[in-house]
């Protein structure tokens, strides 16, 4: 009795009480990490293409054509980099493996990395992902019992976004997604490990592999000037992220995670800045409300307590090479910072992932860094927001064309019409020149009467004898017309 006792509270101790419950994305900004995660009212990158669509219609610096390289890893992998080697090269017995393993348990590792070449211009972006993988995977259990769990997937496709403006306020966007996703979810056993040929792992054998199409909506809402007078600027934005949740079922083998739908709520204002500081960016996302789509809360399901969905941010450009970042997220703090160049960007971040389902239960602190080259147009935008009132200036200009456009086209009308009647006009006068007579026949097509006779008057036959009233006399005719 007494080892079964034991036995009981070794198991609990060695065993999490919890999985790891990530909210995966197609791909993550890493400028938005730093800030908190909070992005959904901003946008205005090429990250609008896995936030908020509606974001490019505040891009107005020119084309850019770039390749970036993302890597983001746990500190945790970071510090037992070694041990993870051993264990994944364990061979031999099942004991050996075990003992690799050991120095992992209980702890999240986590791996992402990928790549993203884009187009970005004003109202339009458009990108190529390449092998977006995100990975996690812990040990729990002891001795011959210890197993590795691994959930892992990779995602690479074509995305298109187009945001506008409509009217002076809103915004709106639409993204287009054609991804092919490859992962899933596994445990191995120190068995199975020790009996592996292979020390590398394949995503296909996690799950499976397929293809989808997906869409995501966006809107901001601006707010009047002078509504806010202490700040420059204020927004609010709604996006609905992967509307079909696609089950990626286009020449599918086995079943790859499911994409998650949710929706995003975000608050964006910007205030003065003080000294080297242009701006004070503020960003608030109640973020990633689950409405169905993926359901196992270690492929991305958007589960968990309502705190995991809140996000603080903050940017704080310094010229427009410059800004620096930080936030709150999940409950964890984050900092981040920016460098923009004409044909080199990097970004920094350091920020926190909430594994479990409250807050503050299982965080998972990570460094993340962004290189990106190529050319194009200085992204002044996404650094500095100073230029606010230049941007509203610029759509009530682009409204004012619109407006000036249509009452054009109302005038050209108008002018055709005008220019019709003018040549009847025209026409008929220059037919009175060939005619003087013409036009000039008197209605019902009588003669007018003459010498002040009036039109009751009888004519004159050929004889000359009236044809009138038999009563008539024949002196009544002598002023008529032969």
């Amino acid at each position: 009795m007494k080892k079964c006792v034991l036995a009981t509270l070794i198991l609990a101790i060695t065993q999490p009480a919890f999985a790891i419950r990530e909210y995966h994305k197609i791909s993550k900004s890493l400028r938005a990490q730093g800030m908190g995660g909070a992005f959904y009212a901003l946008s205005n990158d090429e990250y609008a293409l896995f936030y908020n669509p509606a974001g490019l219609s505040f891009y107005d610096e020119g084309w850019q054509l770039m390749l970036p390289i993302n890597l983001a890893v746990g500190q945790n992998a970071i510090s037992k980099y070694s041990s993870i080697v051993n264990a994944f090269q364990s061979s031999g017995s099942i004991s050996t493996v075990a003992s690799n393993l050991d120095p992992l348990r209980n702890q999240p590792f986590s791996l992402n990395a990928g790549l993203f070449p884009f187009y970005l211009q004003q109202n339009f972006a458009i990108g190529l992902l390449l092998a977006d993988t995100k990975a996690n995977f812990d040990v729990i259990g002891a001795g011959i019992d210890t197993s590795l769990r691994v959930a892992a997937m990779s995602d690479s496709g074509l995305v298109v976004g187009y945001g506008r403006s409509v009217g002076h306020n809103l915004h709106v966007g639409l993204n287009t997604k054609f991804i092919v996703r490859a992962g899933g979810k596994k445990t191995y056993s120190t068995t199975d490990i020790a009996q592996s040929s292979s020390s590398s792992l394949k995503l296909t054998d996690l799950g499976g592999v397929g293809g989808g199409i997906d869409f995501d909506l966006g809107a901001i809402y601006e707010v009047p000037e002078g509504l806010f007078p202490w700040a420059l600027g204020h927004r609010f934005s709604l996006t609905v992220t992967n509307l079909l949740a696609s089950s990626f079922g286009i020449a599918a083998q086995g079943n790859a995670p499911q994409l998650p739908r949710y929706v995003s709520l975000g608050s964006y204002t910007i205030f003065k800045g003080i000294g080297p500081i242009n701006n004070f960016i503020f960003l608030l996302d109640f973020a990633e409300f689950g409405l169905g789509g993926q359901s196992d809360e270690e492929l991305g399901a958007r589960s968990g307590s309502f705190w995991k969905h809140v996000n603080l941010g903050l940017e704080m450009p310094m010229g427009h090479m410059f800004a620096l970042r930080t936030g709150f997220r999940q409950g964890n703090f984050t900092l981040g910072l920016g460098l923009n160049l004409k044909y080199f960007k990097l970004d920094f971040a350091w920020y926190a992932e909430e594994l479990g389902t409250k807050v503050g239960t299982n965080s998972e602190r990570r460094l993340g860094l962004r290189l990106a080259f190529g050319g194009g147009a200085l992204n002044e935008s996404a650094i500095d927001a100073s230029s606010i009132s230049e941007h509203r200036q610029r759509l009530k200009d682009v409204a004012r064309a619109r407006d000036e456009a249509g009452e054009n086209e109302d005038l050209k009308e108008d002018g055709k019409k005008k220019g019709a009647a003018k040549e009847l006009v025209d026409r008929l006068q220059e037919a009175e020149k060939k005619d003087p007579t013409a036009g000039d026949a008197p209605q019902g097509g009588t003669e007018p009467p003459q010498n002040g006779t009036d039109g009751g008057a009888a004519d004159t036959n050929s004889s000359g004898e009236s044809s009138g009233d038999p009563g008539s006399s024949p002196e009544g005719s002598a002023g008529t017309t032969p």
